[in-house]
């Protein structure tokens, strides 16, 4: 009876992935190419800045209701919703005439994208027990990887070759297939094992660890400012220092390369270790990687520092989502994932936002330090605060 169980459980998790794979591939097409669209447009580092402040607001403001509702409602709806709403954002791309267009659309993708995420986290965490959970989410977020991998040297390449709106017809076609996916998802696993950790989770308060979830939503703040001004001024920075469109992509490239690698690993290597073993040091190179894209000026040293990011910017995603799925039950699990979503979204608020002002006001490379700093502190905060969790 396990036995079927787990192989039902696995079946799912691979149609997770594969939907995964699909929308990610549509958004590592269009996201690097939009700052360059909005340049096209004649926006300024404010501007650009806005567009990532658009998204981080929405993306923030709606993921705790969005959370409470997938609790309610079920995963497998807000998912083929939430990719659904991806591809009308792709048409009002390529409807988009000038930049208050994009700010407008980019708010469209924040709802689109918080709901996807908080409803995946809690699936994918669901489906697979709490035994597993970091292998789980580390095998879904390399999911996420190799799509924007693949999507991020596309994109390059189909901007060179047919313009800008060529990647928006291609997020058309992949939000129309991954919500064909989505419905046919099953919800969560009802081995006899996950049945009985799961009763004995529900007991406990949502809150029954603070400090975990504390510590878990200020990691999610302090990567997400991170990523945020890598997929939002990035782009725009690599421009300035010469870089042609192509070179940009494959930076893009390089960055979700090393996010892949530290996802396919880290989540399973702190099911074995622990979270805190391999958040702290994931925060430290995080810092150290944002302190060598600000010093680099040519494409071997930039492609080494973004990698580097890549490796430490992703080993915290899928390391954060199992620690929170350690202390909240499954029944509540999207909620909980809707407050670490929106933690997320702050972070996405404050580092384009923040990011793009010091920008125009002092230099590009000044977002970069500000990351290291901010990277640094959190470790600290890991260290002292964070409990060692060993399976």
């Amino acid at each position: 009876m396990k036995a079927q169980a787990d192989q039902a459980a696995t079946r799912q998790l691979m149609i997770v992935y594969i939907a995964v794979f699909f929308i990610t591939v549509g958004a590592g097409v269009v996201t690097p190419m939009i700052p360059l669209y909005a340049r096209s447009l004649g926006a300024s580092y404010v501007d650009i800045g806005l567009m990532g402040v658009s998204y981080a607001i929405i993306y923030m403001s709606l993921a705790i209701p969005l959370g409470m509702l997938s609790d309610k409602i079920g995963r497998r709806t807000i998912i083929a919703a939430s990719v659904s709403l991806c591809g009308v954002a792709s048409i009002l791309y390529l409807l988009a005439g000038n930049v208050n267009h994009l700010i407008l659309i980019r708010a469209i993708d924040g709802i689109a994208w918080s709901s996807f995420w908080l409803s995946i986290e809690a699936l994918t965490t669901g489906i697979s027990g709490p035994l597993s959970a970091g292998k789980a989410m580390g095998l879904s977020t390399a999911s996420y990887g190799v799509g924007s991998l693949i999507g991020g040297l596309l994109g390059g390449l189909i901007v060179t070759c047919f313009g800008f709106h060529a990647t928006f017809v291609l997020y058309l076609i992949l939000s129309t297939m991954t919500a064909l996916l989505a419905l046919t998802i099953r919800e969560e696993r009802s081995s006899r094992r996950h049945f009985e950790v799961a009763k004995k989770l529900s007991s406990q308060p949502l809150t029954r660890d603070r400090t975990t979830l504390v510590v878990a939503c200020a990691v999610s703040v302090t990567y997400s400012i991170a990523l945020g001004i890598v997929l939002t001024l990035f782009p725009v920075y690599a421009e300035g220092l010469g870089m042609e469109t192509f070179w940009i992509g494959f930076l893009f490239a390089t960055f979700w390369l090393g996010r892949i690698i530290s996802f396919i690993y880290a989540g399973q290597v702190s099911d074995k270790v622990g979270r805190k073993v391999v958040l702290a040091p994931a925060l430290v190179g995080s810092a150290v990687a944002s302190l060598l894209v600000a010093l680099s000026r040519e494409i071997g040293l930039l492609s080494a520092s973004i990698l580097i990011m890549g490796i430490s910017i992703g080993a915290t995603f899928p390391v954060t989502i199992a620690l929170i799925s350690d202390v909240v039950p499954s029944s509540r699990r999207g909620t909980a994932m809707g407050l670490f979503e929106a933690s997320s979204g702050l972070g996405m608020l404050i580092g384009p936002a923040l990011g793009g002002v010091i920008a125009e006001m002092f230099d590009p490379r000044y977002p970069y330090f500000l990351c290291t700093f901010i990277s640094g502190a959190c470790a600290l905060a890991v260290l002292t605060n964070l409990r060692k969790f060993t399976k």
